[in-house]
């Protein structure tokens, strides 16, 4: 997941608090690297072991409560500046998992449109170039409000290995 440099505080947490709780709660690893040269933007990893009797994979759920904190600010919690009306996220996932994604003449990525409210789009791979992904993978845009970003990633639930989450104008 790629995230503006300012949002990594509200994901890191005093001391490393907001971090270690979303670790401890979710049972993902999460970690926080240097992004790609001459960008203001962090990588942020999330991983986690399977669990088949969790109804959400670790992965995901830490994805999701960090999208939150770069969105929200806060755990959910509403702050005092207002999120913003746009968000686009950008996750990476294998080119191998993109058919299921995608569906029969797309009906999975039309469900999920619906369902959430917002646009999904899978993109090619001149796109994947642009946004400095990895060969392989398959860039997956989830654009609409915070909330429907969100519901659209709980639907998606792709284990993401990169994510680019950013406000539009």
């Amino acid at each position: 997941m790629l995230v503006p440099a300012q949002k990594v505080g509200s994901i890191i947490g005093r001391k490393g608090d907001v971090i270690k709780k979303i670790v401890e709660e979710t049972r993902a690893r999460i970690k926080i690297l240097d992004g790609p040269p001459s960008t203001t933007e962090r990588a942020v990893m999330v991983s986690g072991k399977e669990e088949p009797e969790s109804s959400l994979p670790p992965s995901i759920d830490g994805l999701l409560r960090v999208h939150m904190r770069i969105v929200d600010g806060l755990d959910g919690e509403a702050s005092q500046v207002p999120p913003p009306a746009k968000v686009s996220t950008r996750l990476l996932v294998p080119a191998s998992q993109a058919g299921s994604l995608i569906g029969k003449q797309g009906a999975t990525v039309k469900a999920i449109q619906e369902a959430a409210g917002c646009v999904v789009r899978v993109l090619g791979s001149v796109t994947i170039q642009e946004t400095r992904g990895v060969p392989g993978e398959m860039t997956v845009e989830v654009s609409g409000t915070g909330s429907q970003v969100l519901t659209a990633m709980q639907l998606i639930q792709v284990p993401p290995i990169l994510s680019h989450t950013r406000r539009i104008s």
